[in-house]
């Protein structure tokens, strides 16, 4: 067994603890971070949403120093590009990631918009042990090297896989595995190699979706020279850590000391050699379903300084400091003492598990693992202790009796946190947006509601016989003191939820709503302000729900940019998808049932994207789709949607005015425009290739829209955006000849409106910016540098003859 060595003891005790970031809830996963007050921060697992959960708790992911997945599913990583962005806006220096193998090919899929140049990222991936290097070796007593180790922890992984692909890892790649299993004729094949592929195809017109050539050497593989190109892309896209040595012959071979561009904005360049490797589709990646359960080990602390010891031994002043520090001090009259002769026992090092089986399938090989000593404490140290178990599973899987047998076989006194779908409460994890959908839900009920949330579980740990004594739900804002060792208990700073709160008391009888006169006038004046029946088109009950307001980043307020179309009897579409889409979903319109159902017909459209045009106007009813090639530093597209009963849709994607949109849209019933920028901020709209909210509003008086939907708005504005625009404000300003003008709305967060009332939102923006008004005042966003935005090739937006034209009438809207 392998002992700690005195390399492991820190003689400046340290404090460190687990923070639970998010739960298991509609719209999260369990996200867990270790801190430790040197300051450091390690994350395990960053499921989507876990950026903006960060800023509803205001605890930051600065000074992360590693991060390590469980599982290589959108679950357990779907947040894991904008944690890069803004670890580099941070200027956070490197990050190791740590996972299962496949762990390159997926951050080499995200390189059209993770790449940041100016942060060192550094990939372990697991290594079953016969694939060990020779100097990594370790006797067959011993657990193989850790995936991660610094002056805080050391991080073990232990592989865990579903039955049928234990038998397929191991006849090819891990024969000396401990997990000892017969192979049986009836075992399930494993994947083709297409079903195994994680490849997703970039969502971009520049990709190349031809499979990239054979790379010819006489020394490599295929397979090898396939990790190697996806290496590749991991140059390109990050800096090397400055603890890494990058071998020579990738850098020779692709010429990668051309994307080390001292320049600030290098990001958004790909040398132009470079650029049909960049585009091209990643090769596939074959690879055995799998998860990690990690063994953390902290430090051992030292022991208490016994100071009458050492003035019996002589010691006295600043020799007392350094033996504290771990040195050996030389006293006056010659005797040599050492540390250990003064202080008392160290502190063990305690350590933590956490565990993932997504299914009962995997319960043979946790417990396989278990009868090799690979959860014992003891096999990482003679003195570490156990402090927690963290455990990620899914449905069936606490059920099965042999699996809560295990849980028992740990000491008592180990505290089991379970995360699990049948035991955890659906609860509210963004309560600031959630209390203010509450709060509007006053104004109108129609248009705010009440976010789906449950905090009682299906059902309860307690029906469950033979749990350990201290077993508990893993809930947010829970905190796992580790040194000193304490039981869980909330998180001791927490910002208060006010939802639950506003819930609560609303529930008791005893809520009045501060701005119930607002919002009464509210309702009044746009009650006198209805339109006649004869001035409404067709299409008065389809609906728009602006599920994310927001633009590269997420605050407290609103989620990243995502529009859902709603049309009665034909269907919906989904306009842009950002992270926490689906939990929005959830929130909105309930947990879904089925999660393969609700995915597969995405999947079959992607399957045959030729008829996907015929296909969706039959189903949707729609006389026409017409993407607008739009004004942006990357290629994006807008979109016009005609439908045969008379009505339309615009949306402009992310753009600075378009000439193009306007042409393309006119008439339209509705016009959703991006106002990332306020009016005042024209200049860095442009340089940024987006629009102001005058700038969207002037688009959709030329294109003579019906209504205008501002949306897509920066994290400068996490509450209510500024408009300047004159003639929004003062309707006294246009000809008396003049046609009533659009009317003009801004976009909230789960906002549910019927395009037979849009018009009622400009009504509300009054009684709607008091509602923010009376919020708590946070510290300014800090501008953000230029990184936030995606990947280009080109730094400026193009300049051509109508965009000239667009930045005339720009200046006419400010």
């Amino acid at each position: 067994m392998a002992t700690t060595s005195s390399s492991n003891v820190r003689h400046n005790p340290i404090q460190w603890s687990l923070r639970v970031i998010t739960g298991l809830t509609a719209d999260t996963e369990p996200s867990i971070v270790l801190k430790v007050d040197t300051p450091a921060k390690y994350i395990f697992n960053i499921p989507e949403g876990t950026n903006r959960a960060c800023t509803q708790k205001r605890f930051p992911v600065s000074k992360t120093k590693a991060a390590f997945l469980t599982r290589l599913h959108p679950e357990q990583l779907g947040g894991f590009p904008g944690v890069v962005m803004t670890l580099a806006d941070m200027n956070t220096r490197d990050l190791t990631v740590c996972g299962s193998p496949g762990l390159t090919h997926y951050l080499a899929s995200t390189r059209f918009y993770s790449r940041r140049t100016e942060l060192g990222v550094n990939v372990n991936e697991y290594k079953p042990p016969d694939q060990v290097t020779a100097g990594d070796a370790t006797s067959s007593s011993a657990p193989p090297p850790p995936i991660y180790q610094d002056e805080n922890i050391v991080v073990h992984s232990i592989p865990l896989y579903p039955s049928a692909a234990v038998e397929d890892d191991l006849s090819f790649n891990s024969p000396s595995s401990s997990i000892k299993r017969k192979r049986s004729s009836s075992a399930t094949p494993p994947p083709s190699p297409k079903r195994r592929s994680t490849e997703t195809s970039p969502a971009s017109h520049q990709a190349d979706l031809s499979p990239p050539p054979p790379i010819a050497s006489k020394s490599l593989s295929q397979e090898d020279a396939d990790h190697l190109h996806r290496q590749q892309m991991l140059h390109l896209m990050f800096r090397p850590p400055a603890s890494s040595v990058v071998s020579a012959a990738p850098v020779d071979d692709m010429q990668l000391d051309k994307a080390t561009d001292p320049d600030p904005q290098s990001f958004l360049k790909v040398p132009s050699d470079l650029k049909h490797l960049w585009n091209q589709r990643l090769p596939k990646f074959h690879g055995t379903p799998q998860t990690l359960a990690y063994f953390v080990v902290g430090p051992a602390t030292r022991g208490k300084f016994d100071a009458k010891r050492a003035k019996e031994l002589g010691v006295a002043g600043a020799m007392c400091g350094k033996l504290t520090k771990g040195e050996t001090v030389t006293t006056p009259s010659g005797n040599v003492v050492t540390p250990d002769m003064c202080l008392g026992p160290s502190i063990p090092p305690p350590a933590f598990l956490f565990i993932h089986a997504p299914d009962p399938s995997y319960i043979d090989s946790v417990l396989s693992q278990a009868e090799s000593g690979r959860f014992l404490p003891s096999t990482y140290g003679s003195t570490v202790q156990l402090h927690a178990i963290i455990h990620r599973v899914g449905p069936g899987v606490l059920e099965d009796e042999r699996y809560r047998q295990w849980m028992s076989s740990f000491d008592p006194a180990v505290n089991h946190m379970v995360s699990s779908e049948s035991y955890s409460p659906n609860s509210i994890t963004y309560s600031s947006s959630a209390r203010m959908q509450l709060e509007l839900s006053y104004l109108d009920n129609e248009i705010f509601k009440l976010p789906h949330h449950s905090d009682t579980p299906l059902a309860s740990l307690s029906s469950l016989p033979g749990l350990p004594p201290k077993t508990a739900i893993l809930a947010q804002d829970t905190e796992i003191s580790m040194h000193p060792r304490l039981d869980p208990c909330p998180a001791s700073i927490v910002p208060p939820d006010d939802f639950k709160a506003t819930l609560d008391a609303i529930k008791a009888g005893s809520y009045v709503h501060p701005l119930e006169d607002a919002y009464k006038l509210a309702r009044e004046d746009a009650q006198r302000s209805a339109p006649t029946n004869s001035s409404q088109s067709g299409g008065q009950d389809v609906t728009i729900t602006t599920l994310g307001t927001g633009s590269a980043m997420p605050s407290k307020y609103r989620n990243v940019s995502a529009t859902l179309i709603q049309i009665p009897n034909y269907g919906n579409i989904l306009l842009d998808a950002g992270e926490g889409t689906w939990g929005q979903l959830a929130r909105q319109f309930g947990p879904p049932s089925d999660d393969g159902d609700d995915a597969s017909g995405v999947t079959r459209i992607l399957r045959d994207l030729n008829g996907v045009p015929a296909m969706l106007k039959a189903t949707l009813g729609l006389d026409s789709i017409e993407a607008v090639d739009v004004e942006h530093r990357v290629q994006c597209f807008g979109l016009v949607v005609r439908h045969k009963d008379g009505w339309s849709v615009v949306y402009s994607g992310d753009t600075m005015p378009c000439d193009r949109l306007v042409e393309a849209g006119q008439d339209a019933t509705v016009l959703i425009h991006e106002a990332t920028m306020a009016d005042d901020q024209a200049d860095l709209a442009f340089v940024k290739a987006h629009s102001t909210a005058g700038q969207a509003i002037d688009i959709g008086r030329r294109m003579n829209a019906k209504n205008i939907l501002l949306t897509h708005f920066s994290q400068r504005y996490p509450k209510m955006p500024e408009i300047q625009a004159p003639d929004v404000a003062d309707e006294a300003l246009l000809p008396s000849s003049h046609e009533p003008r659009a009317p003009v709305a801004i976009a909230f967060d789960c906002a549910a409106l019927k395009l037979g009332s849009l018009w009622k939102m400009e009504k509300y923006m009054g009684a709607m910016a008091k509602t923010f008004e009376k919020e708590p005042n946070e510290e300014e966003v800090e501008e953000l540098p230029a990184q936030t935005e995606a990947l280009t090739t080109s730094p400026t937006p193009t300049k051509s003859k109508k965009n000239k034209k667009d930045k005339r009438s720009t200046a006419n809207a400010a």
